[in-house]
């Protein structure tokens, strides 16, 4: 096999190809689970590897939660839950690696991440919602 998933597994499977085998068996069967959905596992996993700092990992199941019909809020938010215990700076250092993960996910259809015409929204970084906020803030306000 020359595809591999991981950097590592080729180099396991040149040493130990029996045990390689076996671990490829053994995660396969792991996503086989059907406890959970498959975006929702992947956003899980994007957890997992903002805990353990690992850019290629956030990267890769940034990219695998797009492909499973997660949105840039979901993955995102999922990133930003993990502040409390993990910090601000993990928080930070995960989504340069995040977003290149979830911009390199191949789309069938580039619209699919973009929200209907007139659908609410909870984003703010739209100039009309910054607008809004401005105006309803009283500070600065003469």
């Amino acid at each position: 096999m020359s595809d591999w998933s991981f950097r590592w597994e080729a180099h396991l499977h040149d040493v130990f190809p029996r045990l390689s085998d076996d671990l490829s068996a053994l995660l396969a069967r792991i996503d086989d689970l059907p406890v959970i959905d498959p975006k929702t596992r992947e956003l899980i996993r994007l957890v997992c590897s903002v805990a353990t700092r690992g850019p290629a990992g956030i990267e890769r199941h940034a990219m695998l939660a797009r492909e499973f019909g997660a949105g840039w809020d979901e993955v995102l938010g999922a990133i930003v839950l993990t502040m409390p215990a993990l910090g601000l700076q993990t928080v930070v250092d995960a989504i340069v690696p995040a977003r290149k993960g979830f911009d390199a996910a191949p789309l069938d259809d580039p619209s699919d991440d973009e929200p209907e015409p007139g659908a609410p929204t909870d984003a703010v970084d739209t100039p009309d919602a910054i607008d809004a906020v401005d105006a309803a803030d009283p500070i600065g306000a003469p």
